[in-house]
């Protein structure tokens, strides 16, 4: 018996069927176009310092989904490409969390410093020179008069 034999005409024409399918999957294109932008937000979002592992990731599954694509396997050209699109998100979501924690801790050291500032004890104010206003010089005053001397009046007693 030969191979084809005994595989029988159904099983022929399934694996025809099959391969048939495989050959006219488009290339992933689309896929492939969302994964590098995710890739870019996912840089511009500070993912190299702070999701450094998961952009990798993202960069390394976006090469292989293009070799995949090279080699004429579109199917996991298109699998490899999803991965990456999920990586470069993961990527760019850590490094947005990041960026928020860092902005959280920033907004508590100026409150902290602002409580501070408004427990401080006031302190008392400066000791400054007084302050003198010139002043004008004054005429001589007319000469005065003797007043003369008041005599005190008899008792006066309040009636009963």
């Amino acid at each position: 018996m030969t191979p084809h034999r005994h595989l029988g005409y159904p099983g022929l024409a399934a694996a025809a069927l099959v391969l048939a399918a495989c050959a006219t999957l488009p290339a992933p294109t689309e896929q492939l176009a969302a994964s590098r932008t995710a890739i870019q937000s996912a840089e511009v979002a500070g993912a190299d310092q702070s999701a450094t592992v998961e952009l990798s990731q993202a960069r390394d599954k976006l090469a292989a989904a293009q070799t995949a694509v090279n080699a004429g396997d579109n199917d996991r050209a298109r699998r490899l490409a999803d991965q990456a699109l999920v990586d470069a998100q993961l990527a760019q979501a850590k490094a947005s969390t990041t960026r928020a924690r860092e902005s959280v801790v920033q907004a508590e050291a100026a409150l902290r410093a602002l409580r501070d500032e408004a427990n401080r004890p006031a302190a008392p104010p400066a000791a400054s020179p007084p302050v003198t206003t010139p002043v004008a010089p004054v005429a001589p005053a007319a000469p005065v008069t003797p007043l003369e001397p008041v005599t005190p009046a008899a008792p006066v007693t309040p009636p009963r």
